[in-house]
């Protein structure tokens, strides 16, 4: 492969093996959480305009998408490269990290979460192995 950069458009297309093994050649993937975002995020753009009977332009629409976007790949680019991760486990980081506040916000512990122990069976679920830290860190898990 002479790709420098790959961008997932397809939900889940790489494995995590060959995440790895991208990884170890010095690919940069863009993973579907991220690049498939958009979507998301105009839905969402929909559902509060249908709320409020209000709708936007298209250039409306366009923009504050751009915003946001552009946002979120900066913070998961950024944070990635901070903690030395990939784009895939920085964003899982970021996500899991915004969720364990809410969590933490409403009153709940990490049992409340669903998470309280984390085997080691489980520890080799699907490329979530490098997740486990995180979450250890964040009180999620034991």
């Amino acid at each position: 492969m002479r790709a420098r950069r790959i961008v997932e458009g397809a939900i889940g297309p790489t494995t995590p093996v060959a995440d790895e093994i991208l990884q170890d050649r010095g690919i940069v993937v863009v993973p579907d959480i991220l690049a498939n975002a958009g979507g998301v995020v105009v839905s969402y753009f929909e559902w509060v305009q249908d709320l409020q009977y209000y709708f936007w332009e298209e250039d409306e629409v366009n923009r504050n998408l751009e915003r946001i976007m552009v946002h979120s790949f900066d913070r998961v680019w950024g944070y990635s490269r901070e903690q030395r991760v990939t784009l895939r486990l920085g964003g899982y980081m970021l996500a899991v990290a915004k969720v364990a506040d809410a969590v933490r916000s409403r009153g709940h512990a990490g049992e409340a979460f669903g998470i309280a122990r984390i085997r080691d069976d489980q520890r080799r679920v699907a490329g979530c192995t490098d997740l486990v830290p995180h979450l250890l860190e964040l009180g999620l898990a034991t």
